[in-house]
């Protein structure tokens, strides 16, 4: 067909193809699912629609604005950069180091030193760069302190639930040893604090001083206070 055939097809209307599946017009490119004539598509100057009525309606599938995830369907998910926002705003970041959640959101990611992260070492709470809480494979630094990043690679970690300060050091922790672990003889609970174990029988209102009415305290050895 030559272009002027063609063209003055379109001058005088649609231009039809396959047995009526696809449609090309002065809007765009329509087409049909053979097999399910409503299921239909139609492409504009602005982007792909669809629609599942036969082009009663038409949803917004694919343009310069983004995409419609009504109609994605995937197989695989690349998620080297995953990033969910609020307008400019991004709240939680999907990538190969873990899912982030930011306690402060912001524009960018640069700065932001407070989240929590689910990834293979589990569940951490990161103040400041640093571990303060791990639910799973225990904090092990590489360089002597608690920035989360020169944690060591997976090896033989205990597991269990761990509060740290700044320095990556446990001040509490009860955890067992990991099936990886080269000695996996033992899988007795271990707990483990640094600081004051206080019991009271009241319970404390907002944030009283719990020093103040604690009923058993640790100063140099173990004391009842009656």
């Amino acid at each position: 067909m030559s272009t002027d055939s063609l063209q003055g097809t379109l001058d005088i209307g649609d231009l039809t193809l396959l047995d009526g599946t696809i449609t090309l017009n002065e809007e765009g490119l329509e087409g049909a699912d053979a097999a399910n004539p409503s299921s239909r598509y139609d492409i504009r100057n602005d982007g792909v629609y669809f629609s599942t009525d036969g082009g009663e309606t038409w949803d917004y599938g694919v343009g310069a604005e983004g995409i419609n995830m009504n109609y994605a369907t995937i197989g695989q998910l690349d998620s080297s950069k995953v990033q969910i926002v609020d307008g400019d705003y991004i709240y939680f970041l999907w990538d190969k180091d873990g899912i982030n959640a930011y306690r402060n959101p912001a524009k960018s990611t640069d700065g932001l030193v407070d989240f929590a992260r689910f990834n293979r070492y589990g569940l951490s709470l990161i103040e400041n760069n640093n571990v303060r809480l791990r639910a799973g494979y225990e904090f092990v630094s590489s360089v002597g302190n608690g920035t989360y990043t020169s944690e060591k690679e997976l090896s033989n970690q205990n597991i269990g639930f761990y509060l740290y300060n700044d320095n990556g050091q446990a001040i509490f922790k009860t955890e067992t040893q990991s099936a990886h672990s080269d000695d996996n003889s033992d899988y007795s609970a271990r707990l483990s604090l640094t600081g004051e174990i206080f019991v009271t029988n009241q319970i404390l209102s907002g944030r009283q001083d719990i020093t103040s009415t604690s009923n058993y305290t640790l100063s140099g050895q173990y004391t009842f206070l009656t």
